[in-house]
């Protein structure tokens, strides 16, 4: 038998309606003031006010299924060779680092709102009928576009993910955490303190700090080559409920850093102070199913 608290987590973190969820409440005997704060706590931000771009890895792909199923979808989609270039459509190149057969990077062009992740969702889709599958060799990179952020939000950005760290990790695959992983290593290095973070006059200085080296959970020369700040912790993945959730737990990481920075280690998922209660909820529950 559920005890309240847990049916009310479980209607709160379901993906009904917020009226829906109301007449659930109501049905468990809460009251109006009551429902009315549940729903403003797991109240979902939806808004992404930044532009963003999106590299699945994967492998095992039947290419010329997967082009088809996405085109007769709508969406844009050419194989090209292994090149950097945004396109104003998706991509499939080869990825050297990727082990398995038939291994591709499946590139976005730059997504805006909810009109550019319905565009993944399909996409997502395809790889799935076509057989994607993934292993400890792929990644997930999203990049953000810095609209409206200045040097200083930027630096807090860095500064925020150093600190944030250790609490990543937890609902990240073993092989994604730590300092143990070459394309997506710490930025907790010794070399890189806050102090030399916050120091920085511009935004090569940060690449100096990380060596000029793009392979870090948060890459530091991405700005530089794509007015981007990219974000390649995330494991491999076709599943698209999981890329979407990555992805708007990097937006509010970076809106969140526009006008606050940490002042030390955040360890643990439920201190994480721009989450709200379902996204804690679901970020506690897949660090239980990855250790």
């Amino acid at each position: 038998m559920k005890t309240l608290n847990e049916q009310i987590k479980e209607v709160m973190t379901s993906k009904k309606s917020a009226n829906a969820k109301a007449k659930d409440l109501v049905e468990l005997g809460l009251k109006k003031t009551e429902i009315n704060r549940l729903l403003d706590i797991y109240k979902p931000d939806d808004a992404i006010p930044f532009t963003l771009g999106v590299e699945i890895e994967c492998f095992n792909v039947d290419k010329n299924f997967f082009l088809a199923y996405c085109k007769e979808s709508g969406i844009k989609i050419e194989e090209e060779r292994y090149n950097h270039d945004t396109k104003n459509h998706y991509k499939i190149v080869s990825d050297s680092s990727i082990q398995g057969e038939n291994a591709v990077e499946c590139v976005s062009p730059v997504l805006k709102g909810k009109t550019g992740l319905n565009s993944l969702k399909k996409v997502c889709k395809a790889l799935n009928e076509s057989g994607a599958s993934v292993n400890r060799s792929t990644g997930l990179h999203v990049h953000t576009g810095l609209q409206n952020i200045s040097f200083e939000q930027y630096k807090n950005i860095f500064i925020n993910y150093i600190y944030l760290e250790s609490a990543i990790d937890k609902f990240m695959a073993k092989s994604r955490r730590g300092n143990d992983n070459v394309y997506c290593k710490s930025v907790n290095l010794e070399n890189v303190t806050i102090h030399t973070v916050s120091e920085s006059g511009e935004y090569s200085d940060i690449a100096y700090i990380f060596r000029h080296d793009r392979y870090f959970k948060l890459n530091p020369v991405s700005y530089e080559r794509h007015n981007t700040l990219e974000f390649r912790q995330h494991g491999g993945t076709t599943d698209y409920d999981k890329i979407e959730m990555w992805v708007r737990f990097i937006v509010k990481l970076v809106k969140w850093s526009k006008n606050n920075r940490l002042e030390s280690k955040i360890e643990n998922i439920p201190d994480i102070p721009f989450l709200n209660e379902s996204e804690k909820e679901y970020f506690i529950n897949r660090a239980a199913a990855l250790e």
